[in-house]
């Protein structure tokens, strides 16, 4: 295999995996998103139907232990 061709050949793989990064990075970004979503809207229904302070207080601190874990 001739030397320039071997560069061409580096810089393409280089390429495809840069590229491959990118989409794992915005699959990445669009699941964080879409949790972040779910659990905004979860909080809301369980504090809209629980209601009080203390158990809005409560689902907020599981929610967050969960997202942490």
């Amino acid at each position: 295999m001739p030397p320039n061709n071997d560069i061409a050949y580096n810089k393409n793989k280089k390429q495809r995996k840069q590229k491959m990064w990118y989409c794992w990075k915005q699959l990445v970004v669009v699941v964080g998103l879409v949790v972040v979503v779910v659990v905004v809207v979860v909080v809301v229904v369980v504090v809209a139907v629980v209601g009080g302070g203390a158990a809005a207080a409560a689902v907020v601190v599981t929610v967050v232990v969960e997202v942490v874990k």
